[in-house]
C-alpha cells in the first residue's frame, strides 16, 4: 500500500475517507493539503518529534486530518480504549 501523499499527487480526487453516517467525503488531495496545514500548526505550537498529543473528537473527518498531521509531524502516539479482560469473556 502506498502512502496517502503518493495518491494525493497521482490521483488527488480519489476518495480517501467516507463517513458512513453522513456520506461526507475527503479526497486524498484534500487530506494531503489539510494535514500538511495542520502539521505546520503543530510545529508553530512547538510540538516536536516524539512528543505526545491528545486528540479528542467525535467520529469526524477532522480527526482523520489531525491524525495524519500528527503522523507528518512525527508526533503520532495513538491511544485507543481497550475493553477490560472481564468484558471480553
Amino acid at each position: 500500500m502506498k502512502h496517502p501523499s503518493y495518491t494525493a499527487k497521482t490521483d488527488p480526487d480519489k476518495i480517501a475517507y467516507e463517513m458512513a453516517g453522513s456520506g461526507e467525503t475527503l479526497s486524498f488531495g484534500q487530506l494531503d493539503k489539510r494535514s500538511n496545514q495542520a502539521a505546520h500548526g503543530f510545529r508553530k505550537l512547538q510540538v516536536e518529534a516524539g512528543e505526545n498529543i491528545a486528540l479528542l473528537f467525535e467520529n469526524c473527518l477532522d480527526f482523520v486530518v489531525l491524525t495524519w498531521a500528527a503522523q507528518r509531524s512525527w508526533s503520532l502516539n495513538m491511544v485507543s480504549p481497550r475493553r477490560r479482560q472481564s468484558q471480553r469473556n
